[in-house]
């Protein structure tokens, strides 16, 4: 079997949300990008994963830090697939950075994505 790395498989680009935009907000662009869930940036640095189903129609009013974020995965680009494996049973999403500059994320993996991999 043939090794595969992150950097083969991942999704570009990645779509993020500040922590003050609102919920209305954040689910206006997961929609518009076919997206279900999103990276939620403070100060330029990945926080945590928004998911869609996990938000409720009260919610929309709230800002973005006031519900419940998912917690997240980052590899840097030329890991290997397989050491993920069970990271992806744990984590919504795992995200992909540049070794020269870690906050800067380049791609996404799903479990899905790790599916149609093998």
């Amino acid at each position: 079997m043939r090794e595969i790395i992150v950097d083969q498989i991942m999704k570009q680009p990645v779509y993020s949300v500040d922590v003050e935009d609102t919920i209305a907000d954040a689910i206006k662009k997961m929609n518009e990008k076919g997206t279900k869930k999103i990276l939620v940036m403070e100060k330029g640095k990945p926080v945590g994963v928004l998911e869609k189903w996990k938000i409720l129609e009260s919610d929309m009013g709230k800002k973005v830090k006031d519900v419940e974020l998912s917690n997240f995965k980052v590899v840097p680009l030329g890991t290997v697939l397989s050491a993920l494996e069970s990271d992806l049973l744990n984590y919504p999403a795992i995200y992909i950075f540049s070794p020269a500059n870690p906050n800067k994320i380049l791609g996404i993996i799903t479990a899905f994505d790790l599916v149609r991999a093998y």
